[in-house]
């Protein structure tokens, strides 16, 4: 990452005066090049490096920076990048922490999936006290596992998967909540462990069958928590948000942060095309700044900084 500070006065070899550069300015009358302030997003967000890191770093190098404008820097990049993060639509996959929930059934426009993972999980808990009936629920729900490692050895299409889903794996979801209904019975009181497990999927039943609609989902939320566990590395950067507001916006970096990984994209290269195109991509087509739709249409031709290859 580069900082533009304090540039002087230039002079050619012959004593006239070089124009003036200027760094790719985010911010009006900032000194930072942009590719600082991608930099100092992903060094913060994904390597963990708190901004008083960053500043005793800076100061070791000469650069005299208030601790206080780093911090606005990121709080006012991360603000421009606001409008990627509200522009999503589509499948949300959660797991059922009642939060996740509440929000899920307050945006109308999102289509609410379960993870089956969570509800094979309430049947492991009670595997001692009931292990028949949970042994009949996990080779269901094993069933469909093993399906879908079939599909991902064969490399099948969207379109394959998502009839093989309807042939093979639909039968199986519907008899795993018909066993369901004929277990749960009056000899089952409301407070056992059985019952409790299998009333955490009938209850969202809806949502755990998406995946049989949608082929691009996953069974599970597994690939989304392997991406989101190093965060809690980075957890003495948040502990404290402060504000209401502060907490909006580390939410708002490392979803985008996060799915530049599981799309294999480098943080630092996305961050930095996106905060190049913010003042010339129309707003009407935000949703192409999104990661995965970005990939396709602007990874072979990135936006760069005038700095780029000069310390970088």
């Amino acid at each position: 990452m580069v900082l533009a500070y304090k540039i002087p006065i230039v002079k050619s070899a012959s004593g006239s005066i070089m124009p003036t550069w200027a760094p790719n300015q985010l911010f009006e009358g900032s000194y930072a090049d942009v590719s600082f302030i991608a930099g100092m997003l992903v060094d913060k967000f994904l390597y963990h490096l708190p901004l008083h890191r960053q500043h005793q770093r800076l100061q070791s190098n000469g650069i005299d920076l208030a601790r206080s404008t780093l911090t606005l820097w990121a709080r006012r990049s991360i603000e421009l990048l606001r409008p990627i993060y509200e522009e999503f639509t589509g499948t949300l996959l959660i797991d059922g922490y009642g939060a996740y929930q509440a929000y899920a059934s307050a945006n109308q426009e999102l289509t609410h999936a379960n993870c089956w993972v969570h509800w094979r999980r309430k049947f492991d808990e009670c595997k001692k006290m009931h292990p028949e009936e949970v042994t009949v629920a996990l080779e269901k729900i094993g069933e469909l596992y093993k399906l879908e490692y079939i599909n991902k050895q064969q490399q099948l299409s969207n379109n394959k998967k998502g009839q093989t889903r309807l042939e093979k794996s639909k039968p199986i979801v519907d008899g795993l909540f018909q066993w369901c209904q004929d277990t749960v019975g009056p000899t089952l009181s409301p407070k056992n462990p059985i019952r409790k497990a299998i009333q955490y999927g009938v209850n969202r039943e809806a949502q755990l069958r998406v995946v049989l609609e949608d082929p691009a989902l996953p069974l599970d939320t597994n690939a989304v928590e392997r991406q989101i566990r190093p965060i809690k590395l980075g957890k003495n950067n948040w502990m404290f948000c402060w504000t209401e507001l502060g907490a909006e916006h580390v939410g708002i970096i490392q979803s985008l942060v996060a799915t530049c990984k599981m799309h294999k994209i480098d943080p630092y290269t996305y961050l930095l095309d996106v905060l190049l195109r913010v003042g010339d991509h129309p707003a009407s087509k935000v949703h192409e700044r999104i990661p995965r739709i970005w990939k396709q249409l602007f990874a072979e031709n990135l936006f760069r900084s005038d700095l780029w290859g000069k310390g970088q």
